[in-house]
């Protein structure tokens, strides 16, 4: 060994973000035709997360074709 230097070590927190356990609930729609509720299990996902949740049909009054 050459040279001698410091460093140091960072170590994540093992509590989890408040965002992480708080489900995120989103309605869209058009009026008086479609209201459509997706939830969410989780508030947070990273890049490698599988996104999970539901998919509620509020109000259908037009034909879909395909989803």
């Amino acid at each position: 060994m050459k040279e001698e230097f410091e460093f140091g070590v960072l170590l994540p927190s093992t509590e989890e973000d408040v965002d992480q356990i708080n489900p995120l609930k989103m309605e869209v729609g058009i009026e008086d035709c479609l209201h459509i509720e997706f939830q969410y299990n989780k508030g947070k996902y990273y890049l490698k997360d599988c996104v999970t949740g539901r998919v509620n049909f509020a109000l259908v009054k037009i034909n879909l074709k395909y989803m």
